[in-house]
């Protein structure tokens, strides 16, 4: 959240290739990543991190694949 604050479009990259959550809230009171960038207008976040929700949904889907 921090990095999308900041407007860290680096930091937001580095984050989101370690598969962070972009819709994670800490507490119920503090807006999640996606939504401070949605506040923030900022597009170039909100295109990273909507390509990272999808690639961590594939994520997912791979390691469960099995039990699936």
């Amino acid at each position: 959240m921090l990095a999308v604050k900041l407007q860290n479009l680096d930091a937001v990259k580095v984050l989101t290739d370690s598969f962070a959550s972009a819709k994670l809230n800490a507490t119920p009171q503090t807006p999640s990543p996606f939504e401070l960038a949605c506040a923030l207008k900022n597009r170039n976040i909100l295109e990273v991190l909507m390509n990272s929700v999808q690639k961590l949904k594939m994520h997912y889907l791979e390691i469960n694949k099995e039990s699936i």
